[in-house]
């Protein structure tokens, strides 16, 4: 049936129910998931606006808090039908970003985007963008808007006129990024990258 909720939908709908207990607390869930597998473990990870980084007392505390919260839904119930752990921690220095004021937080900051399909140079906004095969983009996340951002793409030589071209920039819609994450590290070179599924 079309109401049957699958468990992304479950997971999705716990975070909702979650999210009130954190907000007095200033703490944000960034991602949950659920693995009922072999090992049954709920994993929350947690984020704080006013924070540098979050270490184990938040962690312990983010726990303690959510403990009783959880015992009590049934959304836990139906993804564990018995014993489960719960680990709480940071999203670490590949933060993901999933919403747009965590793209508004991280401004000039770099990032990796996946885009669900390869992107022409008019989903781009840029008809300088002649690569039809590029999907991932690293970059410096330069504005963002309701519906897309602006990335400032990494310089390069153009391969025909030997010159470098700077502050080359592509706009990617909301509605094509498949994922996206803060990226300390841009690799040495940015050719298309396999799918990590």
């Amino acid at each position: 049936m079309d109401n049957v909720k699958t468990k992304q939908d479950i997971e999705n709908s716990l975070a909702e129910l979650l999210r009130p207990s954190l907000e007095p607390l200033g703490y944000e869930i960034i991602h949950l998931e659920a693995f009922t597998q072999r090992e049954r473990i709920l994993r929350i990870f947690i984020d704080h606006p006013q924070k540098q980084s979050i270490g184990i007392e938040d962690c312990t505390l983010v726990s303690r808090t959510l403990d009783p919260v959880l015992e009590k839904l049934q959304e836990t119930k139906t993804l564990f039908r018995s014993s489960y752990s719960l680990e709480v921690s940071s999203p670490g220095l590949n933060r993901p970003l999933k919403k747009t004021k965590d793209f508004e937080r991280f401004l000039e900051q770099k990032v990796r985007i996946e885009a669900l399909h390869h992107l022409t140079a008019d989903e781009l906004e840029n008809s300088e963008y002649q690569q039809t095969t590029q999907k991932v983009f690293f970059g410096t996340l330069k504005e963002v808007y309701p519906e897309k951002i602006v990335l400032a793409l990494p310089e390069k030589k153009s391969k025909s006129k030997k010159t470098e071209v700077t502050n080359f920039r592509v706009c990617i819609p909301f509605s094509l990024i498949k994922k996206a994450n803060l990226e300390p590290e841009w690799p040495l070179h940015t050719k298309e990258h396999k799918e990590s599924e």
